[in-house]
């Protein structure tokens, strides 16, 4: 049965901002096949027949093999692959994940697995020419201790790219290692030259596995990477890490982002489906000061900075896309939660103002643009994927609402400043507080107050130094408030 939801316009802010989004059920597919559930879905069109395709594959642990399945858009199945793991006495082979490239000749299905035997667990890499299923190459690489190991991985990506006349393929994986009392994660990236199904391993690159993003038209990639551990009694501690990526050999790793605190961390790159990119750059979400940065196409600026749409200090980010409006291109639609309601987002990538928020029925899981143009929501409910698409050309109106956080009074003079600055706020009532200086990076350079504190102006001064006495160099700095779960944040200049 066809649904047809429409959001109704909020007021935020008191900005009466009059917008609409309607959202219109296509079809739907199931989550399971054969007693396997969906691990990864993609759109194609590798048969050139001008439609695009659902390709989506199921794996089950207790398997013999993996199902990929193309359906049309009409969510009619059109046909059915399975194939056979690896799996014998001592030896076993889990599906990780897949995709296609395609040539003015062939299709090719690229493959991960997990395979695991008694003395090591290994990524295996695998090329099919996807028109017959006849194995083409392998790659196979060491990623921990064998079958009694708790360590595994798991597939976060796999892109195909053409570069200077060369194709190359990039997977990342991210990895979970155990040992006496505590746990860790890392990501990375393996990098290979794809010669007609054929594999020759370049390198590898580390803390950038969990995406890897092709910007439309610019010389370089972006990655987000994460590494972390768990140690009982110390609790969490996550490290994400926006990089952009050279396509030389070795490839040049420059970290434009870095996040890292206690519990847990996000790094989102919200402008995905981009076709703008040369246009208006990236916007990227970090929950360390829980802000939205727009940044110039070449990561050299920061153009804004805007906080979420919430007066609260943890949020979550989960999918996001750009998108056309009635007043252009240069728009940002995220799905989020606010204290576990869900909610949509419409945003201006120039300013980082907020045309629209509004509760949502649903938050997809994934959003993909199809060869068209279209853009394909896909919402996983209960044994169902649901696909659907905009009913409607997104309306806004002209208003942006800037989002106004309550206000500590948070200030510093001099600013510019050399060598010292005060830096002052407002409480008003006593709270318990932390006041700590951040570097363009997200890296937290010292904390100057942590602790209890009066109602009342307070003022703190910044000498200009770091955790260890050593003076910082010249440049942008960021100082945050945080008073119990509220937080203000604001820039200062440092020059010498």
């Amino acid at each position: 049965m066809e649904k047809k939801f429409t959001f109704i316009v909020l007021l935020l802010v008191s900005v009466m901002c009059f917008a609409e989004i309607s959202f219109e059920q296509q079809f739907s597919i199931p989550i399971e096949w054969e007693g396997c559930f969906k691990t990864s879905m993609w759109m194609d069109n590798i048969d050139n027949d001008e439609q695009d395709e659902l390709y989506v594959s199921y794996c089950g642990w207790e398997e013999d093999c993996w199902y990929l399945v193309k359906y049309s858009l009409q969510g009619d199945t059109l046909d059915v692959f399975a194939i056979e793991l690896d799996n014998e006495e001592g030896n076993w082979e889990t599906f990780s994940g897949c995709t296609f490239y395609k040539t003015e000749d062939t299709s090719y299905l690229v493959t991960v697995y997990d395979q695991c035997d008694w003395s090591s667990r290994n990524c295996r890499l695998k090329v099919y020419d996807f028109n017959t299923m006849t194995l083409l190459d392998t790659f196979t690489s060491v990623i921990s201790g064998g079958a009694m190991s708790d360590d595994y991985f798991m597939t976060k990506y796999i892109k195909l790219v053409d570069y200077n006349e060369t194709e190359y393929l990039y997977v990342g994986l991210e990895t979970q290692y155990n040992m006496a009392g505590a746990s860790g994660w890392d990501s990375f990236t393996y990098k290979f030259i794809f010669d007609e199904g054929s594999l020759s391993y370049l390198e590898e690159l580390p803390d950038c596995g969990r995406d890897l993003i092709q910007p439309n038209g610019a010389d370089f990639m972006l990655s987000i990477g994460k590494e972390g551990y768990y140690w009982s009694g110390s609790g969490t501690h996550n490290n994400y890490i926006l990089n952009r990526i050279s396509y030389n050999t070795p490839a040049g790793l420059e970290e434009i982002i870095n996040v890292y605190e206690d519990d847990q961390l996000y790094l989102n790159y919200l402008t995905m489906n981009d076709e703008y990119y040369q246009d208006y750059g990236p916007v990227i979400w970090e929950s360390l000061n829980n802000l939205y940065y727009g940044y110039s196409p070449d990561l050299t600026e920061i153009l804004w900075q805007q906080p979420p749409a919430i007066d609260y200090s943890y949020f979550m980010i989960y999918t996001s896309t750009c998108i056309n409006t009635n007043l252009g291109d240069n728009y940002l639609l995220t799905f989020y939660t606010d204290h576990n309601i869900k909610k949509a987002e419409v945003r201006n990538r120039m300013t980082g103002y907020i045309n629209l928020t509004e509760g949502v029925d649903f938050i997809p899981s994934q959003i993909s643009r199809g060869s068209t143009g279209e853009l394909f929501f896909f919402n996983e409910y209960e044994n169902l994927i649901e696909v659907y698409t905009l009913a409607e050309e997104i309306q806004v109106s002209r208003d942006e609402c800037e989002i106004e956080h309550i206000t500590y009074n948070l200030s510093n003079y001099p600013n510019p400043f050399n060598p010292t600055t005060t830096i002052s706020f407002n409480l008003a009532e006593e709270s318990e507080i932390e006041l700590a200086v951040f570097n363009l990076k997200g890296q937290k350079i010292v904390t100057l107050a942590d602790g209890n504190y009066k109602m009342g102006v307070h003022e703190i001064i910044w000498n200009g130094e770091n955790e260890s006495g050593k003076i910082m160099a010249s440049g942008v700095y960021f100082y945050r408030l945080r008073v119990n779960d509220k937080a203000e944040m604001k820039r200062l200049l440092m020059l010498k």
